[in-house]
């Protein structure tokens, strides 16, 4: 018993993990397609966003540790409640970090590459991108709630949407008329709509 109820959490919870760098070499594979400044520009912006959404792990972690207490005890309102705060945080940084973003975007690619058109192509992801990292956040709090609280399939779920019903299929047809520009709005798109999912998803099924 012990070993499938932990198997129920954990093999959707690989999946998952497998999932979101599937996708990233998939996209990865198009903008090939672009040239070599825009594959070294999206290497060099995944790093740069790996280190302003940490913020966001961060806190999903601790509303994962929330939700999970509160749920063994029967306090659901304070599950919600938990998710609304930490909620409220995520779109918080997320306006903090695209605000950064936006002013630094021509500097902060200097640090890694001096390549004009690179430094142009991750000026460009800068600009755009972080402007949906506000529902990002809000994707992986609400998604650590649902976790703690034994619902991973919603989890892995939203994932495969994210994936291959919005970023792959949107950045496929875009990139062939907007260029790099399409894949950019193809991850701005996949990231607004999961957070919208993932918030409303979590507030139906918590009790």
């Amino acid at each position: 018993r012990s070993w499938k109820r932990i198997l129920y959490v954990s093999v959707p919870a690989t999946l998952n993990n497998l999932i979101l760098p599937f996708s990233a070499a998939i996209v990865t594979w198009m903008a090939a397609d672009i040239g070599k400044e825009a594959v070294a520009s999206l290497g060099i912006s995944t790093r740069i966003e790996n280190i302003a959404i940490l913020f966001f792990y961060a806190i999903g972690q601790g509303t994962a540790i929330l939700s999970g207490q509160n749920f063994g005890a029967g306090n659901y309102g304070r599950i919600r409640d938990v998710v609304g705060i930490s909620s409220k945080y995520g779109l918080i940084w997320g306006v903090v970090i695209a605000a950064a973003f936006w002013g630094f975007a021509e500097k902060i690619p200097l640090l890694f590459d001096p390549h004009p058109q690179v430094i142009a192509y991750t000026a460009q992801f800068l600009r755009t991108v972080p402007v949906s990292y506000g529902a990002l956040g809000i994707m992986i709090i609400c998604n650590n709630a649902m976790m703690a609280t034994g619902k991973p399939f919603p989890v892995m779920t939203i994932i495969f949407l994210r994936a291959f019903l919005f970023y792959i299929p949107i950045a496929y047809l875009s990139e062939k008329y907007f260029g790099f520009s399409g894949i950019l709005m193809a991850l701005t798109v996949a990231n607004i709509m999961v957070g919208i999912i993932a918030y409303l998803w979590n507030k139906k099924i918590t009790p």
